[in-house]
């Protein structure tokens, strides 16, 4: 059986406004094999649920969901921005670089990690 656990390190600051990259929604993960990744996950105290995509699992916990996909791409933070053209604003003065895919926007942070910004 496997348990995690959270040890707070540091008190997060209090914020009333939210980012404008907008509100984390869930972490997405690939596996080869979903089903099995989510009886790991579930092993650890998430519920899992199917999605509406084939092959692709909603592993929740209080305060945190992961996207489980069948596939084997690296790890992706995916949000839900409410104000797409303030922040499409934001990266251009700033010369951030990002790609559009119809309604997503989708940027690599520089340490490698993909960003997907809904909304």
């Amino acid at each position: 059986q496997l348990r995690l656990l959270e040890a707070r390190t540091f008190s997060p600051k209090e914020c009333d406004t939210i980012p404008l990259i907008g509100q984390l929604h869930n972490l997405g993960l690939t596996a080869r094999h979903p089903v099995d990744a989510s009886e790991f996950w579930q092993q650890g105290g998430f519920d899992s649920h199917e999605t509406e995509e084939t092959n692709a699992f909603e592993l929740i916990l209080p305060g945190m969901t992961i996207l489980l996909q069948q596939g084997r791409s690296a790890p992706q933070l995916n949000f839900l921005c409410q104000n797409k053209d303030l922040l499409l604003q934001m990266l251009e003065k700033e010369n951030l670089r990002y790609k559009k895919y119809g309604d997503e926007i989708s940027m690599t942070s520089p340490e490698g990690l993909r960003i997907n910004i809904y909304g």
